[in-house]
């Protein structure tokens, strides 16, 4: 005789399973309050909300303790057990403290190391042990003492690359586009550029920034003639000069200032090439601003130097000539004061390359 078959599925079984027990951490019961009277102790009664947050609060607790004292070297004092969350929090306080004084006292020695770890993280190579900055004939760099003496004549760095940047995408270029476009946006209250009218006169107008506007990031470009236009339909030319323009009627450029500018002539016309370097001297003659420029155009070279001279500041002007090493794409940057003879010689291999790839061969 067969047996009758029973289908349990494992739905139904796991349903007819008893759940297990988990045990879970009970909140230790809050002390009993005493009578005043009788002296009689009670648990007077807590409502769901009540028993709820001292249960929240003792779960806090219990992890910013096992948060501070997680470690063996730093083992729980028994004085802890029942500690209440101010006292957790003071804790946390003093430990914090002692931290910051730890860190700044060693910011306070100015360790060179500090210096080049940052210096190799941004060219994302080591340096070169034993590099010397100098200002003005003081070391900055003292690799005899590891420290880092202070650097009295700079006190604000501005790079541009590209005068794209002014309304360019950051993700692009990285973070300093998003430094240079806050400086650019920065209004600041002062006597501003004072009789320094150049700069309006080779671009017939001047490029301002409102921040209620949404064009272009709130940068505008207003022509002597009324007409405003958004600083993206302009051309890179008008860019250039605007951002010239607007660090300094913000009171950027100070004599403090160290401006890095990178082959500015790469979108002026030839015209304005000679115009740029005329802003670069005047900016350096009347505000004291400092300028390190990169440069492979002959125009900017000459017009600099012959510019400089006539202002009488060619004692401040340095050329340096980059020169291929040996090691592969390693470059020594040559001296060479204020004769640019070197330099033309470089250029000139443009034109024997124009004639290595223009001339017809001779029959």
């Amino acid at each position: 005789m067969a047996m009758p078959q029973t289908n349990i599925s494992g739905r139904n079984y796991r349903e007819r399973r008893p759940a297990r027990s988990r045990k879970q951490p009970v909140p230790p019961v809050p002390p009993r309050e005493e009578e005043p009277l009788t002296g009689r102790r009670h648990n007077p009664p807590l409502d769901n909300r009540t028993r709820s947050r001292k249960i929240r609060l003792y779960r806090i607790r219990q992890i910013l303790m096992d948060s501070l004292y997680r470690y063996p070297a730093r083992p729980r004092p028994k004085e802890t057990e029942n500690a209440d969350l101010e006292e957790v929090f003071a804790r946390i306080e003093t430990m914090l403290k002692s931290a910051f004084e730890s860190a700044y006292s060693y910011f306070d020695c100015r360790p060179i190391k500090l210096f080049s770890d940052r210096l190799s993280s941004l060219f994302h190579q080591p340096l070169a042990k034993g590099f010397k900055l100098i200002e003005y004939g003081l070391p900055i760099t003292d690799w005899n003492a590891n420290r880092l003496n202070n650097i009295n004549w700079i006190q604000k760095s501005i790079y541009i690359d590209s005068p794209m940047a002014i309304n360019g995408s950051y993700r692009i270029a990285g973070g300093y586009w998003s430094e240079l476009n806050s400086e650019l946006r920065r209004r600041e209250e002062g006597d501003g550029p004072g009789d320094f009218d150049e700069i309006n006169d080779i671009i017939s107008g001047e490029v301002v920034y409102h921040p209620s506007l949404i064009q272009a990031k709130g940068f505008r470009y207003r022509r002597d003639d009324g007409e405003d236009f958004d600083i993206e339909e302009c051309a890179t030319g008008i860019k250039a000069f605007g951002m010239l323009q607007l660090l300094l009627n913000n009171g950027s450029l100070t004599k403090n200032t160290l401006l890095i500018i990178d082959e500015p002539e790469a979108h002026l016309h030839p015209k304005w090439i000679v115009e740029y370097a005329r802003v670069v001297v005047l900016l350096n003659k009347r505000l004291g601003v400092k300028f390190f420029i990169a440069s492979h155009s002959p125009d900017m070279v000459s017009a600099i130097k012959y510019i400089a001279e006539k202002e009488q500041m060619e004692g401040g002007l340095n050329f340096y000539l980059a020169e291929k090493t040996h090691q592969g794409y390693q470059y020594d940057y040559t001296p060479l004061g204020t004769d640019i003879e070197k330099i033309f010689s470089s250029f000139n291999i443009a034109f024997e390359r124009i004639n290595q790839y223009g001339s017809k061969d001779e029959a």
